[in-house]
Formats: C-alpha cells, sequence, structure tokens
C-alpha cells in the first residue's frame, strides 16, 4: 500500500493533469450546443421590400459588423453605419451570411473555444454588444 502511494505522489502532477482534462470534456458535453437550433430557414417577408443586397455586399457587411463587435469594446457607430437604410429582408440575408459565430462572454467576441459561447447568429451577436437603447434603434430589422 506504501508502495503505491508513492508511486501515486511521484506522478501527482500528471494526475492532477488527467483530472483537469477529464473534467473539462465532461463540462464540454454538456454544455455543447446544437447549431441546428439557431438556424433560421424563413425566406423573405413579403410585407417588406424585396432586398437588393450583393454577394460582395453582403460580405463587406458581415466583415464591418464582425470588425465592430469582435474583441473588447464595441465600434457602435460602425454597427450602425453597416445597418443603416436595410429592411428586414435585407437583414435575413446578412443574418445567413454571418452564419454561426460562437460569441465570448468573457472578452467579447469570437469564441475561441465553444464551451465558454453564447448564440453565434449575428442576432445574439448584437443583443450581446449592444445596449437596450441601441437595439431599440434597430429592432425594426427583426421582423
Amino acid at each position: 500500500m506504501v508502495a503505491i502511494l508513492k508511486i501515486l505522489y511521484k506522478f501527482k502532477y500528471l494526475l492532477l493533469g488527467l483530472i483537469a482534462v477529464l473534467v473539462g470534456v465532461i463540462v464540454y458535453m454538456f454544455t455543447k450546443k446544437d447549431d441546428q437550433s439557431e438556424v433560421v430557414t424563413a425566406g423573405e417577408n413579403p410585407n417588406f421590400p424585396t432586398s437588393t443586397l450583393t454577394t460582395p455586399r453582403i460580405k463587406l457587411l458581415v466583415t464591418q459588423l464582425f470588425d465592430a463587435m469582435d474583441g473588447f469594446g464595441t465600434d457602435e457607430a460602425m454597427i450602425f453605419s453597416a445597418l443603416e437604410g436595410l429592411n428586414p429582408n435585407d437583414y435575413k440575408k446578412l443574418y445567413d451570411a454571418w452564419g454561426n459565430k460562437p460569441y465570448d462572454v468573457i472578452t467579447g467576441g469570437e469564441a475561441p473555444f465553444e464551451f465558454i459561447s453564447q448564440g453565434g447568429d449575428l442576432t445574439h451577436w448584437l443583443a450581446f454588444e449592444l445596449s437596450v437603447t441601441d437595439i431599440n434603434k434597430i429592432k425594426h430589422l427583426f421582423q
């Protein structure tokens, strides 16, 4: 029995590391989100003008929005500039192009690890980054 305890003591850091990895895997498995639950499948809303956004314009807007929200701090002016003049059908195209980028609630921006992320679609990112007052300025897009 003493020999086993001496061996375990000798490898205590390795054992602690293995336990930490095991706990991390368990936490990840229980907090992993199903990406399919956040997919929007609705088509354009006939109550609003048809979207005229081109693919290059959509890519530019996605890049602008990502740059405005990624990392510490938020560039609200850039967000409003990117969303200015859009209607709900334009936003739907932008939302689809954004896809699912896991949001890091600790630093703001794209999460390096899925288990520390929240949301992932464009609407979630905007909700995390903007104040209620700012959201009210753009809520017409979410119809």
